[in-house]
């Protein structure tokens, strides 16, 4: 038989904060233990989170498998840091990898990154229609993106359609 078994963290008695171990038994046999982080099933990403699966949507427009390195190198980022990015969304079902390491977004991530790129194209066309110079508009609606409330993000996308273009 085989069972599956998890704790929450001995820190502080809840899930996603901190790593949790997982025991694999095969006929009360333990044949793994594994840390992993554990999250609640409508966690908040962190703006962080939301550039990794922004980017790998963007990636995948462009490459045929998008890998760790490819989002490392695009992002600036080392491979270490992209690594415990992707781990992380990972373990919180956003993003899936294959065998030969090939990283898919999940529906959920799909998701939560065309918001994010719809957001980023809207915002980065509003500020360039009054007069902020490509690169600049860019940076900034790369931080607004994140932050913007849906309510406000919706006005803005209601101007920018009534705009030429």
């Amino acid at each position: 038989m085989f069972t599956l078994q998890s704790a929450y963290c001995q820190t502080c008695r809840s899930s996603g904060c901190h790593p949790v171990i997982w025991n694999t038994s095969v006929n009360g046999l333990l044949i793994e233990q594994q840390p992993v982080f554990l999250y609640p099933k409508a966690m908040k990403l962190q703006e962080s989170g939301e550039m990794y699966l922004e980017t790998i949507l963007v990636l995948s427009g462009k490459l045929e498998h998008v890998r760790a390195i490819d989002v490392a190198e695009k992002m600036g980022f080392s491979k270490p840091s992209v690594s415990r990015g992707l781990s992380i969304l990972r373990n919180a079902r956003y993003i899936s990898t294959d065998v030969n390491g090939y990283l898919t977004l999940t529906e959920t991530g799909r998701e939560v990154a065309e918001k994010i790129y719809e957001r980023h194209q809207v915002i980065t066309r509003l500020l360039e229609s009054i007069g902020v110079e490509h690169k600049i508009a860019e940076e900034d609606a790369c931080r607004v993106e994140h932050v913007i409330s849906d309510a406000t993000f919706n006005a803005i996308r209601k101007s920018t359609l009534k705009m030429p273009k």
